[in-house]
């Protein structure tokens, strides 16, 4: 899919949702709803505020977890993205996560990552579980910029992992959307050509 295509499609997806609002005293639930797996992070970003963040690090428990899945299905959510502020590939319990959220039936199951733990053993867990889009925060088009904007030299891993994911994604038999994030910051701007390549 080019740019161009892919751009039109987005807008055409903002336009049916629109023309789809309807507007009453108390708004419809939510179609899409995100959960924090963890807040816990591998890489410092110097963009984020996690590494600023005060709060006692964990990990949703499980049985909360399940209750919310049923009880957003129940009200109308059909996709769930597990993350906010941590790594969710930090919480061992993802596939299951991802496979219970399938069984219940939510349609689409999202995670974004800075894919330094996307192992080819995690994701490969993942994606058997049934995760329908994964997204790689990449944020630098050299391994040097990288580590600054990361706060930890994982290039190399990243690069390999995203390589893994892609190739996976024509041996599975149904269709697995892998996404690239790139912040804009200072220490990169210059780079965004490097970074597409």
């Amino acid at each position: 899919m080019t740019q161009a295509e892919s751009q039109n499609l987005i807008e055409n997806r903002i336009k049916e949702r629109r023309e789809a609002t309807t507007f009453t005293q108390r708004p419809p639930f939510p179609r899409n709803i995100m959960v924090e797996l963890t807040n816990a992070c591998n890489h410092k970003c110097i963009f984020c505020a996690n590494p600023k963040m005060e709060r006692e690090v964990g990990r949703i428990d499980p049985k909360l977890l399940t209750r919310v899945l049923g009880e957003a299905y129940r009200l109308g959510a059909r996709e769930i993205g597990f993350y906010t502020t941590g790594d969710p590939l930090i919480h061992n319990d993802l596939p299951e996560f991802v496979r219970e959220a399938k069984a219940i039936g939510f349609e689409y199951a999202y995670i974004s990552t800075n894919g330094a733990l996307a192992s080819k053993e995690r994701i490969q867990q993942i994606v058997d579980a049934g995760i329908d889009s994964v997204k790689f925060s990449i944020n630098a088009g050299d391994r040097t910029t990288y580590a600054l904007i990361h706060g930890r030299d994982d290039w190399d891993i990243v690069i390999k992992n995203l390589k893994y994911l892609s190739a996976l994604r024509g041996t599975i038999g149904r269709e697995l959307k892998l996404a690239i994030t790139y912040v804009v910051t200072d220490q990169n701007r210059s780079q965004m050509s490097a970074f597409q390549d």
